[in-house]
């Protein structure tokens, strides 16, 4: 899946503040796949300090098939949770014979022990690491509660897919997710390249960021655009209301 997804978004660039999608290897620009694996593996490792949590959902009993993990050694970060019935308890077994996910063999065989003992019936068994491996039965409550969540997905997605023949397909889709997700708005408009690059320039800078500090920035690379490019970006990211400020005294970011 990892393959088929890497040759789906092959060719595609994105430009990581603006999140403008490009056919081509711009300025300021990097491979969407390795984006998406990058930010999947920030949320992993440190989405607790941004309130983040994030779930993935994997038919494959081998944990190599995550690669946003990036090591073994990550994978203990996170709350691994492994959801099986009756009938497909080996899954489970599968991960209790890996001794790369669960190291302390007293734990491993413990923990057999109680998958042979557990019957379920038609609840699923699940094998979770939250803070210590343990094996429990989903409550029907839990069960009943997933699937309004469910529900309440394909309802959304279906409005999202409603909004695809629109001209406005970018904001109809962040609304959408926006309302179902009850997230603030974090929107930012499409940008120029260079306008994008300076806004990088001004986030990550010491404010006020004075105009010379972005003509001389390293994000830049080997080609620094004309500074007539370089205000007409300021400009633009003036108008848009996303900085303030003027080059002698220096810009910063609004909101």
């Amino acid at each position: 899946m990892n393959v088929m997804l890497e040759n789906a978004l092959k060719g595609i660039y994105l430009e990581p503040n603006s999140y403008y999608i490009s056919e081509k290897k711009e300025l300021g620009f990097v491979p969407l796949a390795g984006h998406l694996q990058a930010s999947l593996n920030e949320a992993w490792l440190v989405g607790r300090e941004y309130n983040l949590c994030l779930w993935v959902s994997s038919h494959s009993p081998n944990l190599d098939a995550l690669p946003f993990c990036g090591s073994r050694d990550s994978r203990s970060v996170g709350d691994i949770i492994f959801l099986a019935k009756n009938s497909k308890r080996e899954f489970l077994e599968l991960a209790l014979n890996n001794a790369h996910l669960i190291s302390n063999s007293n734990k491993r065989q413990e923990l057999k022990q109680q998958l042979d003992q557990l019957d379920a019936g038609d609840s699923p068994i699940v094998l979770s690491n939250n803070s210590n491996w343990t094996l429990g039965v989903v409550p029907e409550f839990i069960r009943d509660e997933y699937k309004g969540y469910r529900s309440q997905c394909l309802e959304s997605a279906d409005s999202i897919k409603d909004a695809v023949a629109d001209d406005n397909i970018q904001d109809n889709t962040r609304q959408q997710l926006e309302s179902f997700f009850k997230l603030p708005s974090a929107y930012t408009p499409a940008l120029s390249k260079v306008a994008a690059t300076i806004l990088d320039i001004i986030r990550n800078g010491n404010p006020p960021v004075k105009l010379e500090t972005i003509r001389k920035s390293r994000k830049w690379g080997d080609k620094t655009p004309p500074m007539a490019e370089i205000k007409s970006g300021i400009d633009e990211l003036i108008q848009k209301e996303l900085i303030d400020g003027e080059s002698e005294n220096g810009f910063t970011v609004l909101g």
